[in-house]
């Protein structure tokens, strides 16, 4: 899997699962992780903001592929998501009724 398949499944199934695109440090986790890197070495943040936002990005898709995403599984993750094509579905809506007046 290259980081732009990564970033493009993961984008999907966020704006599918809660209306939001990556941001641009989830991107950069993203790519970095799948290089092997440490949130130490990822560049551009310091390395505790990496690691509330590696947190903050592993959560939503969690939540959103409903099985546990982390540092360590989330390429297989997302290949399984890729190679099944699966598009995720958006959280159930408040139910609006309709009163008859």
């Amino acid at each position: 899997m290259t980081p732009e398949e990564a970033i493009q499944v993961a984008d999907e199934v966020l704006l599918a699962y809660a209306g939001n695109a990556l941001t641009d440090i989830q991107r950069m986790i993203l790519r970095e992780s799948l290089a092997g890197k440490g949130y130490e070495s990822m560049a551009g943040y310091t390395s505790q903001h990496i690691k509330n936002e590696g947190k903050k990005l592993w959560d939503l898709l969690s939540d959103a592929l409903g099985e546990k995403v982390s540092k360590k599984n989330f390429k297989g993750t997302l290949e399984k998501r890729l190679n099944s094509g699966a598009m995720v579905p958006k959280p159930p809506k408040p139910l609006k009724y309709d009163v008859g007046y």
